[in-house]
């Protein structure tokens, strides 16, 4: 090789060269590389081989759409489970009102339904009634729709309203508001309070159910206030552990009380006279 031109010991050197850096490469890179292709080859010979077996399709377009299925699906029920948190949350304040007293005294509302009988009914009556009238605010069987020995077997539902009624006269004496009170006076009596009872309202979750899942127990109430104390017994009505918000209202203005006028020269306008009616609920059944 002492006599080989210069350039063709140079070309000989890079030939060499290259086949030192092409074994250094198939030792380095590509015999580990081929090594890992065939481990991967492997597993994915197992996984079709798992697919064949299973009810997976092999075509790439059609488990893109099935998965696009199940996100679609699983989103879906993500958005039942947040409906269904909201419903549960919406029944626990529904059932705020009187829980608290049911529990204590009955130990829960199945208890409460089974539980009650007559005379506690009309003790209860009784003790309300009379103590409204301590307050000021006298109650007349035939204006409340709710006497103390009333024609039904659901003595519960008796309850049920007589405490609603002695609640609502309770916030709305808290609020700073009148009872407003019919015109004529009973024998025996002041004005009686415009305070009454409407029929119950039983929900059910489908026709086909016969058992109710929330019962409903409207009063009609009447009150004098001013716009701001109206206001602030409507607060309360949503509040504290009460759930009783109106269903529906009526407001009139009521003629000046006197004949004194503002800093604009007319008259000063008078109180209110606000009629609403103010459910509380009773929840009896679980809604899955």
């Amino acid at each position: 090789m002492k006599n080989w031109l210069k350039i063709h010991q140079v070309l000989l050197a890079a030939l060499l060269f290259a086949v030192l850096a092409q074994v250094i490469v198939y030792f380095l890179v590509l015999s580990p590389k081929g090594e890992e292709l065939e481990e991967l080859q492997a597993d994915v010979d197992k996984l079709q081989e798992r697919l064949r077996g299973s009810k997976w399709p092999l075509d790439a377009e059609k488990l893109e759409r099935y998965l696009a299925a199940l996100e679609k699906e699983y989103k879906g029920s993500q958005k039942d489970s947040a409906l269904t948190a909201r419903s549960a949350e919406a029944l626990r304040q529904a059932n705020a009102t009187f829980l608290q007293k049911i529990s204590s005294e009955y130990g829960n509302v199945d208890a409460f339904i089974s539980n009650v009988f007559r005379v506690d009914y009309q003790s209860e009556y009784n003790r309300v009634t009379t103590s409204l009238a301590e307050k000021g605010v006298l109650l007349d069987a035939s204006v409340l729709n709710l006497s103390e020995d009333m024609p039904t077997p659901y003595i519960y539902q008796c309850m049920m309203q007589i405490w609603t009624v002695e609640k609502l006269v309770e916030l709305a004496l808290d609020s700073n508001v009148a009872l407003a009170t019919l015109p004529e006076r009973r024998r025996g009596q002041g004005r009686v309070a415009n305070i009454s009872v409407e029929p119950m309202i039983s929900y059910f979750l489908s026709p086909q159910n016969e058992q109710p899942y929330l019962l409903e127990f409207p009063v009609k109430i009447s009150i004098e206030c001013t716009l701001e104390t109206c206001m602030g017994f409507i607060d309360r009505l949503t509040g504290d552990g009460v759930f009783m918000p109106p269903r529906n209202f009526e407001i009139f203005a009521l003629p000046p009380a006197n004949n004194e006028a503002g800093d604009d020269g007319l008259f000063k306008s008078g109180n209110l006279r606000v009629n609403l009616t103010c459910p509380s609920y009773l929840v009896i059944g679980k809604v899955n």
